[in-house]
């Protein structure tokens, strides 16, 4: 820690801060994400090193990268390069442009693409890991949740837990208790962030885990073996009493829509995990080829100065 200067705090959690810091050496900015442990010289905490791990293996302009990492007393100290802002600010600000969440779906697209093709899972994609560096792009961040896996056929299927994703986020099958899942949890989180960006307000937004399958229910219509095959084999399955509802209409619940905006979205949302389009199924989607163009990610922010230094917001 001597190596740097800490300027300020940028965000607290139950397991540590992050903080602003300048290396005294080459004078350039970074984020010190500091993770506190009990006894980090009898364990190593698995969280820790899983995080560590996944970030090495990751090389996109749009997955935040690992500069370097060391313990500190009872911390283990996260080096990334220092981001101007994150998604949910940025839609906390204004709303966005449809130019805009082109451009910002394509780079959440592109980095979690890279991340499946590394076998990995991210577990926990939503706005607030979603960072936005200082010239607009995007990079998937805070891999605390992210985990490998295998395509190999195995005698005993690889187990996970689903007690994973922030609740808004959390695919239906979680919700079910599924620990047999793949990418598709994923690809779940990334349809409801691309609706929240287009209607500039989350798309389920629970304060329970039931609430928040009764949420996905009422816009999904009731789950039956048809749209939802793997339903009785699902943990939880026998102890919810399913409503019967009928499915809303996407253009109902979508704003702002084009026929492409749509079909990408009922892509992405849907009960059969195997049936939902992956990332680079979407990178190929007619959506990015309608009007109008993503813009320049130079054009995503614009800094605003006041009495505590910079602050990024959406540029007009």
């Amino acid at each position: 820690m001597e190596n740097y200067e800490i300027i300020g705090n940028i965000g607290e959690g139950a397991h540590g801060v992050v903080l602003k810091a300048r290396c005294n050496y080459t004078l350039k900015m970074y984020a010190l994400k500091k993770v506190y442990v009990e006894n980090i010289r009898k364990q190593f905490p698995i969280k820790v090193w899983r995080e560590i791990n996944n970030l090495k293996k990751c090389n996109s302009p749009y997955v935040l990268k690992l500069s370097k990492w060391f313990c500190h007393r009872s911390s283990v100290v996260i080096v990334t390069d220092l981001m101007a802002s994150d998604l949910k600010e940025v839609l906390s600000e204004r709303r966005l442009n449809m130019a805009a969440v082109k451009r910002l779906m394509a780079m959440l697209l592109a980095g979690a693409a890279h991340l499946h093709c590394q076998k990995i899972m991210h577990r926990d994609l939503k706005p607030s890991n979603l960072l936005i560096s200082f010239d607009g792009i995007l990079k998937i961040a805070d891999f605390s949740l992210s985990c490998t896996f295998s395509e190999e056929l195995e005698e005993k299927p690889q187990i996970f837990s689903h007690k994973v994703a922030s609740r808004w986020y959390r695919a239906p099958e979680l919700l079910l208790g599924s620990q047999t899942y793949r990418t598709e949890v994923d690809l779940w989180s990334i349809g409801c962030i691309f609706v929240e960006m287009v209607n500039g307000a989350p798309l389920f937004p629970g304060q329970s885990d039931v609430e928040q399958l009764g949420t996905v229910i009422n816009f999904l219509g009731t789950p039956n073996f048809e749209n939802f095959p793997l339903l009785s084999s699902l943990p939880d399955y026998s102890k919810v009493n399913f409503p019967s509802v009928k499915p809303c209409s996407f253009k109902n619940i979508v704003f702002r829509k084009t026929k492409g905006l749509i079909d990408l979205a009922k892509g992405f949302l849907k009960y059969n995990g195997a049936a939902r389009i992956t990332c680079d199924e979407a990178l190929l989607h007619r959506y990015f080829f309608e009007s109008p163009e993503p813009c320049d990610p130079s054009k995503l922010l614009k800094l605003k100065r006041n009495h505590s230094g910079n602050k990024c917001i959406l540029n007009k």
